[in-house]
């Protein structure tokens, strides 16, 4: 379940989380705007695209060697991004922010963290919402260099299995 299905439509649910945060993010901003403590609207667009921007690149650096090209860093199809990079990118540009702009001191972090919360909330609920893995079944196989391997031994383990059909 890593993915909205809407017929043929199928959406991976990070962008949609994300995209979530964010409207919810520029509300917060509206509202701060509206009781007179600032605006941090136009900040939250380039503070998001900072994190994302930080975090693919911390996964790029990762995994240099699985990267050819400079093109072949910049497709974001495999969605690599280290999340870890992108929360800390996030948090220090808002508090550079908020350094530099004394009027967002409380509205920003309060807009950005208002986004923040509703995107590790909905990710803490799609995670709850994962049914349980199947285990692995109780069979033994045998190894191409001889001998057998219970399945159940690799518990916990990724697991890779060829099914060879002779």
């Amino acid at each position: 379940m890593d993915a909205l299905r809407l017929g043929p439509l199928v959406l991976p649910w990070g962008p949609l989380v994300l995209a979530l945060g964010y409207t919810v993010a520029m509300f917060a901003a509206r509202a701060a705007r509206r009781a007179g403590r600032g605006d941090p609207e136009p900040a939250l667009l380039p503070l998001l695209v900072l994190a994302l921007v930080a975090a693919r690149l911390a996964f790029v650096l990762q995994h240099l060697a699985d990267y050819p090209t400079a093109l072949s860093m910049l497709d974001i199809r495999d969605r690599g991004f280290d999340a870890w990079a992108g929360w800390l990118a996030g948090l220090l540009g808002v508090a550079f922010w908020a350094w530099r702009r004394p009027a967002l001191r409380r509205s920003l972090p309060a807009s950005a963290a208002t986004g923040a919360a509703v995107v590790l909330a909905t990710l803490g609920l799609l995670q709850l919402a994962q049914p349980p893995r199947p285990p692995l079944p109780a069979i033994s196989l045998p190894r191409l260099g001889g001998g057998e391997l219970a399945l159940q031994s690799l518990r916990g383990r990724p697991v890779v299995l060829n099914l060879w059909a002779t």
